[in-house]
């Protein structure tokens, strides 16, 4: 707990084993040209002398060189306890630590364990680097302990992991970096014992390890590489732009100083994995330090570099359409359209928000303002303009931006001004769009909105048209997968122009040969479309549940008395991938139990009589269970999951059009 004395500025932090300790609260340092003013070690650059056996000679090579490309120096400074500010990628704004370093005599700044100097918020008393390292070794037991007991393997470090911010800084954890500092200032006997605990914990059969050992200068300079980099991307997200902008500088000097001194040692690839995504980090701060702004960006386009959205989990990406400054160039709708092809087209700023596939993997990146204005431009068209295997990452690319606005931009030459469920239907009707924009229409279709066309059955003919040209056009699942996707879509549109549809898809789809890694999508395309046609002339869910005698109901962790082998009799996976997609609710009925006239295998015997679910069937609709009655939807209580499990998911439309790499668009 801390506590601050406004009159005196004292700070004061419970702490263990004292009831309470006292801190002075630091003034916060200069800010020049934009950076923040970071002082100097009082030896940095001196010449440094290793102590009398100060242990393997690899580390002391790699420590003598890493202090000469710049690693913070704590010789000269004292050793204490401190109060540092850090960030994180899961959060917002800077959180507080309470951790031990070596206190600058400016008392402003200090060196931490992370390799870096580091601004201090406040200063404590004096603390034993002895008892911290001993604490380290306890922590690492703690850890084995706890690794050992959960999973009853062997506890190793993996040694290509890159930890936060927090944990470089805090005094207990264990990493390489921490042996060089303490042999830097002149603790050989602990510098040994750290760097002898973690060579112990690691595995030296596996990655690279022993090589590792051997050689660390590679590991020691990652570590030290990231800190920097890993600092200048947090505070970069949390507005603290001085601070980003010191520590991205010193990054690319330090990425370059490294990379030419691995190559002069001889390891075959010499760039540092983060390394790409610094130089626009760089370039962007430097501009936000310049004070320079383009009087001709309309103040909406403007604003999208404040926009910060967190990443929800991992691997995974922000969804800035939830950005405020998003939201509201969404809201000016088609007026805003013009400014935002001509930002994707050009705008070279970056957003507060941050990407990352694993927070412990040394790979990050600010997402850019063309991405925040092409997810604007999706949200108000309703249109996806990425094609094929691209995502948001082919951004990037050179050229790529440019050829996306050329996509917009025709697009709204063709089809003009229109939004909602109009232009979808226009798209639908359109022979001359893309494969991928007719599954699109289908999906925004199928919502609420596309009732209120009066033209329906145009629109059901449409569906009809296109799910069959997509079943032409070629094999499984490019083509076919999403065929059937638009299949089901129409059965929950029109059941009776769907009927003939959907038995043509069920029988393509059983005759087609497809590979080994087809077999398991193709029995689930089957089973969705069994189930689709099989609803109604059942008698509906109920009446699928009646047909396998002590069945549970769906979605219920009770397993039935029974199960039947699967009707669907392909090889290999897709044995039992079949009853795993009955209806998306209903996974717990084997198709065998839907077609009992079919034998033991769906080649067998013409395919079932079209019985088609109403609009709201939940095999369809991916769960919308029950019925409309008087302009009301009257749930079927019987159909309702009683497991979590059983939550129904979105049919997907796969192939042509999938958003294969990027996040799924959630509405």
């Amino acid at each position: 707990m801390v506590t601050v004395d406004r009159a005196t500025g004292r700070v004061t932090l419970k702490s263990t084993p004292r009831s309470f300790t006292p801190y002075r609260h630091r003034p916060p340092l200069l800010v020049e040209d934009g950076a923040l003013a970071l002082p100097r070690p009082p030896a940095q650059g001196s010449p440094w002398t290793p102590p009398q056996a100060a242990g393997p000679a690899p580390l002391v090579d790699a420590t003598r060189t890493l202090l000469a490309q710049g690693l913070a120096d704590p010789r000269g400074c004292e050793y204490r306890e401190i109060v540092v500010g850090y960030g994180t990628v899961w959060d917002e704004g800077e959180r507080r630590l309470i951790t031990r370093g070596w206190v600058l005599p400016c008392e402003r700044a200090a060196v931490t364990w992370s390799g870096l100097v580091h601004p201090l918020l406040a200063v404590g008393e004096a603390a034993d680097l002895a008892t911290d390292v001993e604490g380290l070794h306890r922590q690492l037991e703690r850890q084995r302990a706890a690794f050992e007991e959960k999973t009853g393997g062997a506890f190793s470090l993996r040694r290509f992991e890159r930890s936060g911010e927090h944990e470089r800084l805090w005094s207990s954890s264990c990493h390489p970096l921490k042996a060089a500092l303490l042999l830097a200032a002149g603790e050989a006997d602990l510098a040994r014992a750290v760097w002898a605990s973690w060579v112990a914990a690691l595995d030296l059969e596996v990655n690279g390890n022993a090589e590792a050992v051997a050689r660390p200068y590679r590991t020691l300079a990652e570590d030290w590489g990231w800190a920097l980099f890993d600092r200048a991307v947090c505070a970069h997200a949390r507005g603290d732009d001085p601070l980003a902008l010191t520590s991205a500088r010193a990054a690319a000097e330090v990425c370059a100083r490294v990379e030419d001194e691995l190559r002069r040692r001889g390891f075959r690839d010499p760039a540092l994995r983060f390394a790409p995504s610094l130089p626009p980090l760089l370039a962007d701060q430097e501009r936000r330090a310049s004070l320079t702004r383009d009087a001709s960006v309309p103040p909406l386009i403007a604003e999208l570099e404040e926009a910060s959205v967190l990443q929800g989990g991992q691997p995974g990406w922000p969804a800035l359409e939830g950005a405020p400054q998003v939201q509201a160039l969404i809201q000016a709708g088609t007026e805003a359209l013009e400014d935002l092809v001509r930002c994707l087209r050009s705008d070279r700023r970056l957003t507060r928000s941050v990407r990352f596939w694993r927070a412990h993997q040394p790979e990050r990146s600010a997402l850019s303002v063309a991405e925040a204005a092409y997810v604007a431009i999706r949200e108000i068209l309703q249109v996806d303009f990425l094609q094929g295997d691209e995502t948001l990452r082919s951004l990037d690319e050179p050229g790529f931006r440019e050829a996306l606005a050329d996509r917009v931009t025709a697009f709204r030459e063709r089809y003009g001004d229109l939004q909602g469920a109009a232009l979808q239907a226009q798209i639908l009707a359109d022979d001359a769009a893309d494969p991928s924009l007719w599954c699109a229409a289908v999906r925004h279709l199928s919502r609420p909105d596309g009732d209120a066309l009066r033209d329906r059955t145009g629109i059901a003919r449409h569906m009809a048209r296109r799910a069959r040209e997509m079943a032409d056009a070629g094999g499984f699942p490019d083509h076919l997968r999403p065929a059937v996707g638009i299949g089901l879509a129409l059965a929950s549109w029109d059941r009776a122009a769907a009927a003939p549809v959907l038995r043509d898809l069920w029988a393509r789809a059983r005759a087609i040969e497809v590979s080994e890694d087809e077999q398991r999508p193709r029995a689930e395309a089957l089973a969705e479309l069994t189930v689709a046609r099989a609803l109604r002339r059942r008698g509906g869910p109920r009446g699928l549940r009646r047909m396998v005698p002590g069945a549970a109901q769906p979605g219920s962790p009770q397993q039935p008395a029974a199960v039947p082998e699967p009707a669907v009799e392909l090889p290999g996976r897709a044995r039992a991938a079949a009853p795993g997609r009955l209806g998306l609710r209903y996974a717990r009925l084997p198709v065998a139990a839907l077609l009992p006239e079919a034998g033991a295998s769906l080649s067998a015997g013409p395919p079932p009589a079209a019985g088609l679910p109403g609009r709201g069937g939940s095999a369809v609709r991916a769960g919308r269970a029950g019925r409309h009655h008087a302009g009301r939807r009257r749930p079927d209580r019987g159909d309702q999951p009683e497991h979590p499990a059983a939550a129904p998911a979105r049919p997907a439309f796969h192939g042509a059009g999938q958003d294969r790499g990027r996040p799924a668009i959630r509405k």
